[in-house]
């Protein structure tokens, strides 16, 4: 069972507040360079913890993919719109499958993103 996701940042602050503007992620707990996201107050053990961490030191970020969170939401178009004001930047066009319809973003830290509406047809 995955615990958590933990990102390493340059701002943990800034991040914090981008998943809570684009996606509507809750803080749960903070300390100076780490910030405890979740979907909810009181998340289940199958939501894992989402854990921004600012980093100490230049060494400890990367570039390239970093682990991708993939989120459902109830309106596609909404939620991108969001992310986008939030800061995000669209990677590649939005997809139509025939099961719904799906976003990748990049947030302003670089992280990817995933966002999916379910075809509820």
């Amino acid at each position: 069972m995955l615990r958590s996701v933990i990102f390493v940042v340059r701002d943990a602050h800034a991040t914090s507040s981008f998943f809570q503007k684009a996606v509507g992620l809750v803080v749960r707990a903070q300390s100076d360079s780490m910030i405890e996201l979740s979907t909810s107050l009181n998340p289940t053990p199958s939501c894992p913890k989402i854990i921004i961490k600012e980093a100490s030191s230049a060494a400890q970020l990367s570039s390239g993919y970093s682990p991708m969170l993939s989120f459902d939401v109830p309106d596609l178009d909404k939620s991108v719109s969001a992310a986008l004001e939030a800061g995000a930047l669209l990677d590649g066009p939005i997809k139509y499958t025939s099961f719904g319809r799906m976003s990748a973003l990049r947030s302003a830290d670089g992280h990817m993103i995933g966002l999916f509406q379910a075809d509820d047809s």
